[in-house]
C-alpha cells in the first residue's frame, strides 16, 4: 500500500512543480525486500517485549484438550505439553477459497499476493469487499489493469451506498472495470503463465494474476477441543458469551475466531462488552467486571471499517438503512 502510494505521488509531481521526466517504474522484488525487513523487525521486537516480560514461547502447533491441557506439536518435531489456570484461544483466521479457484499458478488469495516479486500487467480480483477493494486500489496504483468481479449488485456491501458510490467514481478514475451482479464460474490456465476468468454468461477475462478476496474464515481447524466444552458453530466460529468465554470453564475466545456479527449473548469480534482493560507498569492484566443494569446495552453497531485506498473512507455504527430501521433520522453530509 505504502510503495503504490510512492508511486501515486511521484507520477502526480508535476502537479506541484516537480519534474520527474515521465512515469515512474516499479521494482516489485525491493519492494518485497523491503516490506520483509519490516515484518522481521517487527517480529523480533515482539519477541524482545516477550521475552522482556518473561512470557515463554512454543514455537508449534498448539491443542487444547480436557482441563485445560495444550499439547504443542513443535516445529522442531519435539513435543510439549503445558497447563494453565487459564487458556485464550487466538488463531486468527484465513482467506476463505472458492470451487474451481484453487491457490497455485495464476491463482491466488490475499496471502500469496503479499509474495509477488512482480507487478503482474492484468489482474481480476473476485471479490469486491474491503480486502478486495484494497488489492486493486494498490494494483491499479502500481500500474496492472484491474477488474473487479462481485457477485452482489455493487461493491463494499458492507457500506452505505453513498460511501460506495465514492469509491466507484474513484476507481473509475482509475481506470478499474467494476462487474457486479455476476458470479465466477471457472477459469481457464493459458501457455503464457496467465488464465481466462469465466463470469456471468459465457462472458470472461484474460488476466495474469487472479487475486481471491471473498472474505476470511476462522482458523480453528487445528485446535483440537476434543474432551472439551469448546463448541465450534456450523461457520466455523467458536461460540462464546458476552465475555468471550467458552463453553469450557477457564477457556476464552478472542479475535478473528468470533463471529463479525455478534449476536444474543456474543459480542461483536474484538469487542470485549462490559470489560475494562489495565495495564499496569510492573504487571499487565485484563480485568473483566460485570456490568450494571445500566451498561447493558447493545454494541454491536459500534465496531469501525476502514478500508485503507487512496479515497479515505469509512464507517463507524449503524449504517443509513439500519438508523431509519431503528426509527432514527439519518442525513448523509
Amino acid at each position: 500500500l505504502e510503495t503504490a502510494a510512492v508511486k501515486r505521488h511521484v507520477d502526480h509531481s508535476s502537479d506541484f512543480g516537480i519534474d520527474t521526466s515521465g512515469e515512474a517504474t516499479v521494482d516489485f522484488a525491493r519492494t518485497q525486500k523491503r516490506k520483509q525487513g519490516i515484518v522481521d523487525g517487527l517480529v523480533k521486537g515482539i519477541g524482545a517485549m516477550c521475552k522482556g516480560r518473561k512470557v515463554e514461547v512454543f514455537n508449534g502447533i498448539g491443542s487444547l484438550g480436557a482441563n485445560r491441557t495444550v499439547t504443542v506439536s513443535m516445529n522442531d518435531g519435539s513435543s510439549a505439553t503445558i497447563t494453565g489456570d487459564a487458556v485464550m484461544l487466538a488463531s486468527g483466521s484465513v482467506p476463505r477459497l472458492i470451487p474451481n479457484f484453487e491457490r497455485g499458478g495464476p491463482i491466488m488469495t490475499s496471502d500469496e499476493v503479499l509474495d509477488l516479486d512482480h507487478v503482474p500487467p492484468r489482474v481480476a480480483v473476485i471479490g469486491g469487499g474491503a480486502i478486495g477493494c484494497e488489492f486493486a486500489s494498490t494494483f491499479a496504483d502500481l500500474g496492472s489493469d484491474v477488474t473487479i468481479l462481485e457477485g452482489l449488485p455493487k461493491i463494499l456491501p458492507g457500506l452505505d451506498a453513498d460511501v460506495a458510490k465514492v469509491v466507484e467514481k474513484s476507481f473509475k478514475k482509475k481506470k478499474i472495470t467494476i462487474r457486479t451482479g455476476v458470479m465466477v464460474n471457472g477459469h481457464t490456465p493459458n501457455d503464457s503463465g496467465g488464465t481466462a476468468v469465466h463470469f456471468g454468461d459465457d462472458e470472461s477475462v484474460e488476466v495474469d494474476a487472479v487475486v481471491v478476496s471473498v472474505g476470511r474464515r476462522p482458523f480453528a481447524d487445528q485446535l483440537g477441543l476434543e474432551g472439551t466444552g469448546v463448541v465450534v458453530d456450523d461457520r466455523g466460529f467458536v461460540v462464546v458469551d458476552e465475555y468471550c468465554r467458552t463453553g469450557e470453564p477457564g477457556v476464552y475466545a478472542v479475535g478473528d475466531l468470533l463471529s463479525p456479527g455478534g449476536g444474543v449473548g456474543r459480542p461483536r469480534r474484538g469487542c470485549l462488552q462490559g470489560g475494562r482493560h489495565r495495564h499496569r507498569r510492573r504487571q499487565a492484566s485484563v480485568q473483566v467486571q460485570q456490568p450494571s443494569s445500566d451498561r447493558r446495552r447493545d454494541r454491536r453497531h459500534g465496531q469501525d471499517h476502514r478500508p485503507h485506498q487512496r479515497r479515505r473512507h469509512g464507517r463507524a455504527g449503524a449504517r443509513r438503512a439500519h438508523g431509519r430501521a431503528m426509527g432514527h433520522r439519518t442525513a448523509v453530509g
